[in-house]
């Protein structure tokens, strides 16, 4: 079910607003961005099987002797034979994600195979087919001697380490034309030790692919981001500027526009211009904003209001985008939160997919 497209940029108010010192105010908005893939115009998707390629990594340790390469080829085998779940544990997430969407008809892929199986057209049962492929599974395995003392004795033991490194890929094929939509390349890793044996791998993989299909929506549909904007400051004006952000901790957001405009009226401070186009921004204005630090590299060149400028115009190009190609909103929407003190160094953050890099130990 989709929703209509409401405004691209909408502030998180606050109940309360607390400051310490040494730290910058800020305030989060929401803001609407187009996925990564164009996907204007499909409304019915298939998630197709995806394929496999995992891959064994030999133990050095083993290579050298006769039995030692039999072990290695049969280890190899079983755990090739293990990891032939892995793409369909893929499929699986991957159909859950985007039926957790809420935004395309999703459609069973065995109707497609059906369909393909007997020569027929698709294109009247599915507009896109998402396929995937496990492109590489490398795992090391690694032990450890150490000691530690328990109870006045000298206790021995041996970490056993697992390391994996994965790679997917998946793509749209159109069903209309046959065009490749994409591909959307991702990789994770992951560490886990244990004192008892080999953590599993088979299971530390499916983990990674879980994390990373977990924004799968955001290749595929709009999605909403959150993004902080810091008020910055400006020593030539202290006082002016203080009692400008006074106001914005009232919450009296109109007033304290006014203040920073007026503030860069007469001054020709920047920092109160951009203090104006986030509070332009806060309000859903970004042309407003736009305009206000266009004026500002006219009147000074300033080379930080061209970065900004950049990236307003950048909300304003995705805004069309969604606009003309999608026409609606993503069913998500981030829950609302208080605007919060931010170390001033952080100027914004974006609520990007984080690195699926991580240690886990198995005896924790």
């Amino acid at each position: 079910m989709r929703r209509n497209l409401c405004k691209a940029v909408t502030l998180f108010f606050s109940a309360a607003l607390i400051l310490t010192t040494g730290c910058a105010t800020a305030i989060k908005l929401e803001v609407e961005r187009p996925p990564q893939l164009n996907t204007a115009g499909i409304k019915r998707i298939a998630v197709m099987p995806f394929e496999g390629e995992g891959r064994y990594r030999y133990q050095a340790e083993r290579a050298g002797s006769l039995l030692g390469a039999v072990v290695n080829h049969a280890v190899a085998h079983v755990e090739g034979h293990r990891y032939s779940d892995i793409a369909q544990h893929a499929t699986v997430t991957a159909t859950n994600r985007v039926r957790e969407m809420n935004y395309f008809t999703l459609i069973d892929y065995s109707v497609v195979q059906q369909l393909q199986n007997n020569n027929e057209s698709i294109e009247g049962h599915v507009d896109a087919l998402l396929v995937g492929k496990i492109a590489n599974i490398n795992w090391e395995r690694e032990t450890e001697k150490g000691s530690r003392q328990k109870d006045g004795k000298t206790v021995n033991f041996t970490t056993y380490t697992t390391k994996m490194d994965v790679e997917l890929s998946y793509h749209l094929v159109s069903a209309k034309d046959g065009n490749i939509i994409g591909p959307v390349t991702k990789r994770g890793k992951a560490k886990s030790s244990s004192e008892r044996n080999f953590p599993d791998a088979p299971q530390m993989v499916k983990n990674i692919v879980n994390d990373q299909l977990r924004h799968i929506s955001r290749d595929l549909a709009p999605f909403t981001a959150i993004e902080k904007r810091t008020f910055k400051k400006d020593k030539s004006v202290k006082n002016e500027m203080k009692r400008a952000l006074s106001l914005v901790k009232a919450k009296n957001y109109r007033a304290a526009l006014e203040a920073y405009l007026a503030i860069y009226d007469k001054h020709k401070s920047f920092a109160a211009a951009e203090n104006a186009s986030i509070l332009h921004e806060s309000f859903g204005d970004i042309q407003a904003a736009a305009d206000l630090i266009q004026r500002v590299i006219d009147d000074t060149g300033n080379p930080n209001a061209r970065r900004v400028l950049a990236r307003l115009n950048k909300i304003l190009a995705d805004q069309a985008t969604i606009a003309s190609d999608f026409g609606d909103a993503p069913a998500e929407k981030p829950s609302k939160t208080e605007p919060a003190d931010e170390p001033s160094s952080d100027e914004q953050m974006s609520d990007e997919e984080p690195s699926s890099d991580y240690e886990h130990s198995a005896d924790d």
